[in-house]
């Protein structure tokens, strides 16, 4: 109920166009309130880490990388996508999951390629920090390519892991995320397949989050 100062002229798609940023935050809201504190730090991880959870398991197998292809579709524009889960990431993802990612520190560069960050992970983590490096990045093709080089979050069986994004447009205005993630392994290291299906749905959680929150603040 609206209870006005005088007259005033009601505009009808103001009021639609009210009622969609509400329910797409009331979405982003429900998104973060459903994720108890432990799966939010394991879907973020599964996020950046898709395969932590699975390097433990099944037959062990001496390998050299483990490559892992995720793909998700979202109604956003490429560009906005990009910006959401690229340029702005350091700060986005931290005010959406602080329990999981309390800050992200650069502590060499100014961002573009050879720029080193320091991950800091919240109180939810079992994890203390992570060093990462840009690699690549080509904001005109929405390409961006990263390595995780240090931390205990490679849980001391990974040399690396290098990602590799790519936002492509799609014909409906929204976009298709690629991830290809390649994990630099030290010896032997045993695969669990369904801890890769586990880590790929909770990635999938963390990732519908991060765009219910973006349709929810469209200026952000």
């Amino acid at each position: 109920m609206y209870n006005t100062k005088g007259e005033v002229e009601i505009n009808e798609e103001k009021i639609k166009e009210g009622k969609e940023k509400a329910m797409a935050m009331f979405k982003a809201i429900e998104a973060y309130a459903t994720f108890p504190s432990q799966f939010i730090q394991t879907s973020l991880h599964s996020f950046y880490f898709p395969l932590f959870t699975s390097i433990s398991s099944l037959k062990t197998i001496t390998m050299v990388a483990i490559t892992y292809d995720m793909e998700v579709t979202s109604s956003l524009p490429a560009a906005k996508m990009f910006k959401a889960m690229v340029l702005d990431a350091d700060t986005l993802i931290p005010k959406i999951m602080p329990q999981a990612i309390k800050n992200v520190e650069i502590v060499e560069g100014d961002g573009g390629v050879g720029t080193v960050k320091i991950i800091h992970f919240g109180e939810g983590s079992q994890y203390k920090s992570a060093k990462h490096r840009v690699e690549a990045i080509d904001k005109e093709n929405l390409t961006h390519t990263y390595s995780i080089i240090e931390g205990d979050a490679l849980a001391g069986v990974l040399e690396s892991i290098t990602y590799h994004i790519k936002i492509i447009p799609t014909e409906d205005r929204g976009c298709i995320c690629k991830n290809r993630s390649i994990y630099n392994t030290k010896g032997e290291v045993e695969i669990n397949e369904e801890k890769i299906k586990e880590g790929k749905e909770k990635a999938m959680a963390m990732f519908k989050a991060i765009e219910a929150y973006v349709q929810a603040n469209p200026d952000a």
